[in-house]
């Protein structure tokens, strides 16, 4: 039977008494309702900082604070948590309809996205977001697929501003952007081509409905931006994310195994 996982904030875990808070509301709700679990039951809790501690849960009574009781789990052992990717990768994805983006998110953390940015450009279809909402995806899909971290969520961001503080920022990144029409060559072929096991941090750019205007992709590519396509076919903005993080971490994971590191 899979064990829970939860991830809680690091001052949740209290490594003197070997005792994890499970007092949040989300969480209480979580464990009582919708999971139904009981005292005694084992979870796993992750502090978000590599860690993963195997507990087992113990109700807290009601106090004079509260009028329901509400969690907390006994530490039993800890070990370094498991499940990220090789090297940090990040989407930027553009802001698409609330139902698409959301769907896009879920799925680019089960495959190891470990950033996305929700980037506006010239053809975005809306420039509103609700990031808490988010923020909450993305770590109930952590918890789903057993990554050791939730991913980080950035606040919407226009592409010109994107682009400078990445070349500017991380100037030992790979960036790639996928051109779709362009002379460019295939992500594949890049891959093979590029030795991008030596970045520090690997960045995909994808652009909306319609593809990115010429003024975006010159911008993009005299700062030093690798242009790629995926394909023959036009795929939508949340296909492509998800197919050009598949081909990044199916390399890695490949080359990883093929030099015996980890």
């Amino acid at each position: 039977m899979r064990i829970p996982r939860f991830f809680v904030a690091p001052e949740s875990i209290d490594l003197l008494n070997q005792q994890a808070n499970l007092s949040e509301q989300a969480l209480i709700n979580q464990i009582s309702n919708v999971l139904r679990l009981r005292e005694g039951d084992l979870v796993d809790v992750l502090d978000n900082q590599g860690q993963i501690y195997r507990c087992r849960l113990k109700t807290k009574p009601a106090g004079k604070k509260s009028a329901e009781s509400s969690w907390f789990a006994t530490i039993e052992s800890s070990m370094k948590a498991t499940g990220e990717p090789a090297r940090p990768l990040e989407i930027a994805l553009p802001m698409l309809r609330p139902n698409r983006y959301e769907w896009a998110l879920e799925k680019l953390t089960e495959l190891g996205a470990t950033s996305i940015v929700p980037l506006l450009v010239q053809h975005s279809v809306t420039r509103d977001g609700k990031l808490s909402r988010w923020q909450n995806i993305v770590k109930e899909a952590a918890e789903q697929c057993e990554r050791a971290f939730v991913p980080e969520i950035y606040s919407p961001i226009p592409i010109e501003a994107y682009l400078k503080r990445l070349t500017t920022d991380e100037p030992d990144s790979t960036i790639f952007i996928c051109a779709e029409r362009a002379e460019a060559m295939t992500l594949p072929a890049v891959l093979c081509n590029q030795n991008i096991l030596a970045p520090h941090k690997i960045s995909v750019i994808v652009g909306a409905e319609g593809g990115f205007t010429e003024d975006e992709l010159k911008m993009a590519e005299e700062l030093g931006v690798v242009p790629v396509t995926l394909g023959s076919r036009i795929l939508r903005a949340e296909t492509a994310a998800i197919y050009a993080l598949s081909l990044i971490v199916s390399y890695l994971e490949q080359n990883n195994k093929l030099s015996g590191t980890t």
